[in-house]
């Protein structure tokens, strides 16, 4: 089978089965040959389409950072996984796992294209170690964006998101710090959540508290203004 009989092969099978994942098949040029219905519609892109696209466009840090992995995928022929937070997405996507995966013929041994993948984050933060991740972006130009606002209704919300993400308060406290980049302790962080949230959710104690923010859907809500945009390697993790 020649590279060109294996490409279209997996654009067909792409096109007639669905696996129930969100993704793109690009070939080497990185134009985009096959998708699923929600991939560029999550993505906001014009006309709800890749097909027949550049999978990148523009030239920002993003863009060298997925050419990079689609270099590195054809060099070594293994599948890289980022963490990227991107607020152009539809909310429930802004923070997703990306997988760029090498397609490769096994009849003549090549690379012929790419599959890149989305997955939403079904775990907690703190089990991709999201302070690491927080730690290498802010001092990053050319992986985060960062636009730190430091209103105390940003912190609420930001802690409302975060014991969701959390096992304790002290947890909580380290990656706030780190977002913020002043030091907070699980002591101050009680204090928001009994002196603020408690009477703002008529709740008194975080069991009440997390189920009625969960009702709203905070548990969901990226503390947006305290994040900048990243992609950062899981493998570095």
């Amino acid at each position: 089978m020649t590279d060109q009989e294996a490409l279209e092969l997996v654009v067909h099978c792409h096109n007639i089965v669905n696996d129930n994942t969100m993704g793109v098949i690009i070939n080497l040029n990185y134009e985009v040959i096959a998708e699923d219905q929600i991939s560029a519609k999550l993505a906001n892109i014009p006309g709800e389409s890749y097909l027949g696209r550049k999978f990148m466009t523009g030239i920002d840090w993003r863009s060298d950072i997925v050419v990079k992995n689609l270099e590195l995928c054809f060099n070594t022929r293994q599948t890289q996984k980022w963490l990227s937070l991107r607020f152009s997405r539809q909310p429930e996507y802004w923070l997703i796992i990306l997988r760029y995966m090498p397609l490769i013929n096994l009849t003549t041994n090549n690379v012929i294209g790419y599959k890149i993948l989305g997955e939403k984050m079904d775990d907690p933060l703190t089990f991709y170690k999201f302070g690491k991740v927080i730690e290498s972006v802010q001092g990053n130009p050319l992986l985060s964006n960062q636009h730190n606002i430091k209103s105390n209704e940003v912190i609420k919300d930001a802690i409302l998101f975060l014991i969701f993400h959390c096992e304790n308060y002290q947890q909580v406290a380290d990656l706030l710090s780190l977002i913020v980049g002043r030091s907070y302790t699980k002591s101050m962080v009680s204090k928001v959540i009994g002196r603020s949230l408690y009477p703002q959710f008529n709740v008194v104690n975080l069991e009440s508290l997390k189920a009625a923010a969960h009702n709203q859907g905070y548990h969901k809500h990226l503390p947006t203004p305290l994040l900048g945009e990243f992609m950062f390697p899981l493998d570095k993790l």
